[in-house]
């Protein structure tokens, strides 16, 4: 059997080449590519250069590239294509550049964000709501049609006369008195004040009982 040897020197030349390759990637792979770093400005994403993870999860389809925080302390992140909430981009927006958080009136990120189509509440699209005319109270949120607490609408809640009162979690509407969005049975709308000067004891009253927490409670 004939051999031919020059063959035979090439096959193993490509292999200690491949070999080299192999090993100085190897070594510049762990030279620029530390151990899973935090992403600065949001919470629970990392990075070891080569892909992005949640709670150490990698993360579909992220830009490891372009991968950023949305904003200072947001609870969103994006790439050139996405925007990513828990670690799951967000299929909704089609233009990542669109999206953006809605603020509080202390101008920290609130619960919702836009991408001027949907309002989103913790990374879900909240059904039904007003993009154009959403608002984002101290403790609630309302558009031109309803009134929001927590990602949950408030039932029954008038948005045109819908207000907070004095920034604590009552609210109350022309007909009726709320605590953190659910209604208090009975209370009088037009007597109801929150009444400060006496916590510990009650926080609020109406012409006909005191309130603790949004509760009736009797006091001697």
């Amino acid at each position: 059997m004939n051999i031919n040897t020059k063959h035979i020197y090439f096959i193993e030349f490509i292999i200690v080449l491949n070999f080299i390759a192999l090993i100085t990637f190897s070594l510049f792979d762990k030279k620029t590519c530390p151990q899973l770093s935090p992403i600065a400005g949001v919470t629970g994403y990392t990075t070891d250069c080569r892909s992005i993870y949640f709670n150490n999860a990698i993360v579909k389809d992220a830009d490891v590239q372009s991968f950023e925080a949305l904003g200072v302390s947001s609870n969103y992140a994006k790439d050139k294509k996405h925007i990513f909430y828990g670690g799951v981009s967000l299929k909704e927006v089609i233009d990542p550049n669109s999206f953006w958080d809605i603020m509080s009136p202390s101008g920290s990120p609130s619960l919702y964000a836009t991408d001027n189509n949907y309002i989103y509440c913790n990374g879900i699209v909240l059904r039904g709501a007003d993009a154009k005319n959403f608002v984002v109270n101290s403790y609630t949120a309302q558009d031109s049609k309803n009134v929001y607490y927590s990602c949950a609408r408030v039932l029954g809640a008038d948005a045109s006369s819908f207000q907070e009162i004095l920034n604590s979690s009552y609210e109350k509407d022309s007909k009726s008195v709320y605590y953190n969005g659910n209604i208090i049975q009975g209370a009088d709308v037009n007597t109801f004040v929150v009444d400060a000067t006496h916590v510990g004891v009650y926080d609020a009253k109406d012409k006909n009982n005191k309130y603790s927490y949004g509760q009736i409670i009797i006091v001697k």
